[in-house]
């Protein structure tokens, strides 16, 4: 019999798995219905939860720009920062949430550093970093980790995606779909991650013979725009692809504004 997880307990809910910790945890962010429904699959499933005999006591610090994390709808590195946080506590460690803005970075975890006590073991940093604040973390006399960005300026520890393989090969599926006329959203100035997807999306049309259309480039986070205004190409594009999940569910409520059928009339993929 194969060992019960958060995983197949989130697929047997048909529920995310940070959900699934936040009720066995009983962590705010759920309902009390959802709560109770989850614990009593888990106890139905035979879960056992996971006791390490490693304790640390430790503490740790997740740094992130106060943007990225409060934006309405972010998904991404909160839920990061729940899973994190929930080994931490597993380890008996705790997780300490530090914001701080642009180019602060360093200078707002030493002053939280130099205040904290007892003293922190490691940060984790998420997200775009500044080159000031690069140059800075040279000075940081502490263990960090750099989590969904990557400079090879830099050499420092990351954890990264292939952004510009992934965005490669989305583009390649719809080019092997037929489609010759892609475009790309995403404003490529914002971070280094949507440039380098983008960069990916345009290696796979050169590779495949296909012009680059610079009006096909909406170079716009959409996903964050209050209102419908027309940002599309007047010769639209047969597919597009979105540098995020969030951005192509904006780009699929504005297509279907203008009475454009999707996948009939464009396709949507998104990274």
């Amino acid at each position: 019999m194969s060992k019960v997880t958060l995983d197949s307990i989130a697929k047997e809910l048909n529920i995310s798995k940070v959900a699934v910790h936040k009720a066995l945890n009983d962590k705010p962010g759920i309902s009390a219905e959802l709560r109770a429904k989850v614990k009593e699959t888990a106890k139905q499933l035979g879960y056992q939860p996971c006791i390490s005999h490693y304790k640390t006591g430790l503490h740790f610090i997740y740094a992130i720009k106060k943007s990225f994390f409060l934006f309405a709808g972010e998904q991404f590195y909160t839920t990061i920062y729940y899973f994190l946080n929930a080994e931490c506590e597993r380890i008996d460690s705790t997780l300490n949430l530090l914001f701080y803005e642009d180019d602060d970075l360093v200078s707002t975890l030493n002053k939280k550093l130099a205040s904290y006590k007892p003293s922190i073991a490691g940060v984790f940093i998420a997200g775009e970093v500044g080159k000031e604040s690069l140059q800075q973390l040279r000075e940081l006399r502490i263990p960090f980790v750099i989590i969904d960005f990557f400079s090879p300026l830099y050499p420092y520890s990351y954890v990264y995606l292939d952004n510009y393989t992934a965005s490669y090969t989305a583009t390649q599926y719809l080019i092997d779909r037929g489609h010759r006329k892609i475009g790309f959203v995403g404003d490529i100035t914002t971070t280094s991650s949507i440039k380098d997807r983008y960069f990916g999306h345009l290696k796979a049309l050169l590779d495949n013979g296909i012009p680059i259309r610079n009006d096909y480039l909406v170079c716009n986070n959409i996903e964050k725009m209050s209102t419908y205004e027309d940002i599309l190409p007047a010769d639209l594009p047969t597919a597009f692809l979105c540098h995020c999940d969030s951005a192509a569910h904006k780009l699929y409520l504005l297509l279907k504004f203008k009475n454009i059928s999707i996948p009939g009339d464009v396709s949507v993929v998104s990274f």
